[in-house]
């Protein structure tokens, strides 16, 4: 495998990417399939526990009517941080490591960094983390002053802007 720092992801908008098609944009525009999601529950399907981690069980309920009536297998999100992937009714649910913070909170996956590799066959799909050598799985709770800061956009800049 190349470098990691050499791979690029030519599925983002920031290269450019974008939805040509989408057959259904009943829960959001299309536009959303090219950003980082929240997993669709957290422990299971029935869950009705109500974290800013992942999706309302209202809106859950109506997703996933919505998927079981469909031909939807894999799920792919990577809002939390870490690698977790479990089956459920058919439908595989798949988090996907970042790349330079580790998860801040164990929620039952692999928290450490890493690069998701998706070899999609005719019927299958093949997953690998990728943890190449020089990639660094930062601590976000401590550069985010443990608590001192919620989200790094609030963080002052770094280095602070030269006064005079």
């Amino acid at each position: 495998m190349k470098d990691f720092t050499q791979l690029a992801d030519l599925a983002s908008e920031r290269l450019g990417g974008e939805v040509l098609l989408a057959n259904d944009e009943f829960f959001a525009p299309k536009e959303n399939l090219l950003k980082e999601s929240k997993p669709v529950f957290l422990e299971g399907p029935i869950d009705d526990v109500l974290s800013p981690s992942c999706m309302v069980p209202s809106a859950r309920a109506r997703l996933l009517d919505r998927l079981d009536r469909s031909d939807v297998r894999l799920i792919v999100s990577g809002h939390l941080h870490q690698h977790r992937d479990r089956t459920f009714g058919g439908q595989r649910h798949l988090w996907v490591p970042a790349v330079a913070f580790a998860a801040a909170q164990a929620r039952g996956g692999d928290g450490r960094c890493g690069v998701t590799v998706l070899d999609f066959s005719q019927n299958n799909v093949e997953v690998t983390i990728e943890r190449p050598r020089g990639l660094v799985s930062h601590d976000l709770a401590a550069i985010k002053g443990h608590g001192r800061y919620q989200f790094l956009r609030d963080m002052p800049p770094s280095p602070p802007p030269h006064a005079g």
